[in-house]
């Protein structure tokens, strides 16, 4: 028997906050992060959904991260919360979340929790959005006396990939940010953005053509 529109209108449903999300921890101990889940249906009483860890996608060690078995949306409310807890041996590996079949909810996606070092200084997000050639494309951070202090390795990192995000955490001070092309053309119809994740601000930005590298100088905080 097909929905009516009503029916599809009353359907419930519940999805986690983001597809990926992050979860940072110190190198010597532990950190949690809360998360939110979403309904579309507002009930007059609580209401319990089970949350399962996604084993054959996870990279994280089962015995260094903590992970409820459910999560409850209040009575009133279409917005439930819950903590994930992780140790540094998960820095750099992540932890999938999907919800268990529910027969009266339709769930959403996975959601990805990627572990990360906590920054304790200057936290900034490097986002490119790369040309018909990601591989050709590299960056490095240099300090004042032009020391390097972040950045890629080599060229090739990129490949196969159409955007991605840096995560880099700097102490206070003056920097230059450089973007390298192996070919030389730039990142024709691309584009990369360099961003204080504390107050937003941008710190350097820029794309198109600019031949093997340009380059952008910005100061922290």
């Amino acid at each position: 028997m097909a929905c009516s529109e009503e029916d599809v209108e009353r359907a419930d449903y519940i999805a986690f906050e983001g597809k990926a999300v992050e979860l940072e921890t110190p190198l010597d101990g532990s950190g949690a992060t809360e998360y939110k889940v979403y309904t579309t249906v507002v009930a007059g009483s609580d209401r319990t959904f089970s949350i399962q860890v996604d084993k054959d996608a996870t990279t994280a060690d089962a015995a260094d991260y903590t992970v409820p078995s459910t999560v409850t949306v209040p009575g009133g409310s279409n917005v439930g919360t819950f903590s994930v807890e992780s140790g540094a041996t998960n820095i750099g590996k992540s932890i999938v979340l999907k919800f268990a079949p529910n027969e009266s909810t339709i769930v959403g996606s996975v959601m990805r929790i990627n572990v990360f070092e906590e920054c304790n200084e200057n936290l900034l997000f490097l986002d490119f959005l790369f040309d018909d050639y990601p591989e050709e494309t590299a960056y490095g951070i240099f300090d004042a006396e032009g020391n390097w202090v972040a950045g890629n390795a080599a060229y090739g990192e990129y490949a196969g990939l159409t955007q991605t995000r840096e995560r880099i955490c700097l102490p206070d001070g003056s920097y230059t940010l450089v973007i390298y092309d192996s070919y030389g053309d730039g990142i024709p119809g691309g584009t990369f953005n360099l961003r204080n994740v504390s107050d937003g601000s941008v710190l350097a930005s820029g794309g198109g053509e600019f031949g093997t590298s340009t380059s952008g100088e910005f100061t922290l905080p």
